[in-house]
């Protein structure tokens, strides 16, 4: 029996109200050498009823039933069982549109350096009504790194994987319920180059609950596998303080920072931006919106620290190369006063 040129890889658990949905969605691809890998991953809703019911229609799928140990477990189960040469991730509960393995498959083969290929997605309510809402990912590989050292850059139910990209990694981290798309792409971040399709081939399903965060233990794993990875890029091991901040300002939100430690901040995300130029031929040919996407971040920065306010008009005004020496300057005065005791 001839190997498929993909496998398609997805978990359930508890998802029977938008499982077939998402099976149909992967069925109907204009691209049809693939298995589909399914991992029931403990379903108590009456999913495995609906799997294998589509399992008797088409040959293509495969389900394996497993006892509930979590979305990376269940998916390093699924990956022991794949013969393509490549691996497509597909969520229980979103659709991918007819071309998407097709438009993402083309793409790899034209640029073997590619091993990680996300999509643009489109945000989709449990009714299946469409937001205007975009979800901006990064479309070129050295922005995609650049973001990579902050927080999740690409959508992880969108991305085809090279397959031998996957075992050289040993897989999922099965510590991560929650975030191991983000603590994977960590580990391949310097490995291989990672990036999306801007065309829109997905749409994701978003509760009405919004991002879930992970917990704290998680969170502190995180923070080590971020410092980690800063320290590749930097050839020194990064401060605590430092990785912290980067994953404050990207992955959630900037809190309490004073405008003295903000200069301290912004002098490692210049060296942290500095040290990736060096490093990666990718993050230079993308130079000028890494830039742009620092500057937005730290604009951000200002709205939400209340000591750095006054500086934000001045930091709006310095959309250009030299905004880094504006801004400083002006945390520097900031930071002068607010040490002394008086209102930055």
């Amino acid at each position: 029996m001839s190997s498929p040129e993909i496998s398609v890889l997805m978990s359930v658990h508890n998802g029977r109200p938008h499982l077939s949905a998402a099976i149909e969605s992967i069925l109907d691809q204009t691209f049809g050498d693939f298995e589909f890998i399914i991992v029931n991953d403990g379903s108590t809703d009456g999913s495995d009823r609906v799997l294998s019911r589509w399992g008797r229609r088409d040959p293509r799928i495969r389900v394996i039933q497993q006892a509930n140990r979590g979305l990376p477990a269940a998916l390093n189960r699924g990956l022991r069982e794949v013969r393509g040469r490549f691996v497509a991730r597909m969520d229980a509960d979103d659709v991918s549109l007819p071309q998407r393995l097709e438009r993402q498959l083309d793409f790899m083969r034209a640029h073997p350096g590619v091993g990680v290929l996300g999509t643009g997605i489109a945000k989709m309510d449990s009714q299946g009504m469409l937001s205007t809402e975009t979800w901006p990912l990064p479309s070129s590989p050295g922005l995609t790194l650049w973001r990579t050292l902050f927080d999740s850059a690409l959508a992880h139910p969108t991305v085809l994987f090279r397959r031998e990209v996957l075992e050289r990694t040993g897989g999922y981290d099965e510590r991560f319920r929650r975030a191991q798309d983000f603590e994977l792409w960590m580990r391949l971040a310097l490995q291989t180059r990672m990036q999306s399709l801007p065309e829109v081939l997905l749409y994701r399903r978003v509760s009405a609950q919004g991002k879930v965060h992970p917990a704290p233990e998680l969170d502190a794993l995180l923070l080590r596998r971020m410092a980690d990875l800063h320290g590749r890029v930097l050839g020194r091991s990064p401060n605590r303080e430092d990785v912290a901040f980067c994953r404050r300002i990207y992955g959630q939100t900037a809190q309490g920072e004073s405008a003295w430690g903000l200069l301290a901040r912004i002098r490692y995300l210049r060296g942290l931006r500095r040290e990736l130029l060096v490093r990666s031929e990718d993050a230079r040919a993308d130079a000028e919106a890494i830039e742009e996407d620092l500057h937005r971040k730290m604009m951000k920065v200002c709205y939400e620290v209340q000591r750095a306010r006054p500086l934000l008009g001045q930091g709006l005004k310095a959309l250009s190369p030299g905004w880094n020496r504006t801004l400083l300057q002006y945390i520097r005065k900031a930071s002068s006063r607010s040490f002394r005791g008086g209102q930055a």
